[in-house]
Order: structure tokens, then sequence, then C-alpha cells
């Protein structure tokens, strides 16, 4: 199931699909997609990464949140890249030394040309940042009430200029618990760029 999610992610790591849709996706039954959702919703004490107690996914608006995506996408890409680079120099190897050739190699023509297929396939949701960073602070359990309010509009003041990097950043480094406002403000403050 997680590995459906995530080659169906979006850039920022959001999967817009409910729950039958993931089914098929990932060729699984309704009841196996839930029993699956709710494993990876929950909890994992051993995980390696802090991030929301280890939970891997957490529910949004129109479908899910992969919370730690830049990280797969990040190991993801480095892989591809070294693979699109041992079939290039493997081509290149076998044309001639004297032979020029300013065209594209065929392998990467062909990637970007599926990438325009697939871009014009998708009609994907375009979540505004703050949309994204409410999904983000939910998935952290950063909109927990203080004093019986909402800490929203106090994120979205302490937020505002910070690039979304910088504020997982943050968050990946901070205690675990909940991190409040005011110790964001802090980290901020520590650095030069945000």
């Amino acid at each position: 199931m997680f590995v459906s999610m995530l080659a169906r992610a979006d850039a920022v790591g959001f999967v817009e699909a409910a729950i039958p849709g993931l089914a098929r996706m990932a060729n699984l039954s309704i009841k196996e997609t839930e029993a699956a959702l709710e494993e990876l919703m929950a909890p994992d004490p051993y995980s390696k990464s802090p991030a929301a107690e280890g939970r891997r996914v957490v529910a949004a608006p129109g479908g899910w949140c992969l919370i730690n995506y830049e990280a797969y996408r990040a190991r993801r890409n480095d892989e591809d890249r070294k693979e699109y680079m041992r079939k290039y120099m493997a081509e290149r190897r076998k044309q001639s030394v004297n032979s020029v050739n300013n065209s594209k190699p065929q392998l990467a023509q062909e990637e970007e040309e599926e990438e325009e297929e697939e871009e014009g396939e998708r009609e994907v949701k375009t979540l505004t940042r703050d949309e994204k960073i409410c999904i983000f602070l939910k998935a952290q359990g950063a909109l927990t009430e203080k004093d019986g309010k909402s800490l929203l509009v106090e994120w979205k003041g302490v937020l505002k200029g910070c690039k979304e990097v910088f504020i997982k950043e943050v968050f990946a480094s901070a205690k675990p618990g909940i991190l409040w406002p005011s110790e964001f403000k802090q980290h901020r403050a520590a650095r030069s760029t945000y």
C-alpha cells in the first residue's frame, strides 16, 4: 500500500484518493486497504524517523499526506540518476569516438516524453501553502489547543516567510512531544536563513 501511495503522490507528498481508489490502485480489497491505512497512520515506536511519532501517513482533506515524502523522493531520485547515468555511459561508450552527436540520448528523450504524457494525464489538485502547512502541523500534532483556543492563527504568523523545507527540518530536529509556536520562534531566531 505504502509503495503504491509513494508512486501516486504529488511533488509535496499528497495523495489525492479515497479508500476505494487506493484499494484499486494497490490491487487490494477495501478491508485490506483500511487495515493497511490503520497500520500506516499508527505510531511506530521502532521508526527511524521521529516525525509524527513514526507515523508514515496522515489523513488530509481530499486524500492522504505522506509524512517523510521528501526523504523517500530524494532516495528514489538518487537511484534513478545513478541508473540513468549507468545506461547513458554504456550507450556512449558504444558510439564511435570520432562521431559527433548533439541530440539527447534516447533514454533521456523517452523519459521526457513519458513525463509530458503523465503530466497531461494527471489532474492534481494543487494545495495552497497554507493548506500544506495546516496538514503538516496536524500530522505533527502541533495544532493542539492551548488554553482552549486553536493555534492555527498563531502558527500562520510564526511561519510567515519560512520555506517548507526549513519548517520540516525544525520539526524533525525538535525534542519529542509538541512543538509550540514560541519554541519555533527560537529555532527561527537561531538561523540566518529560513
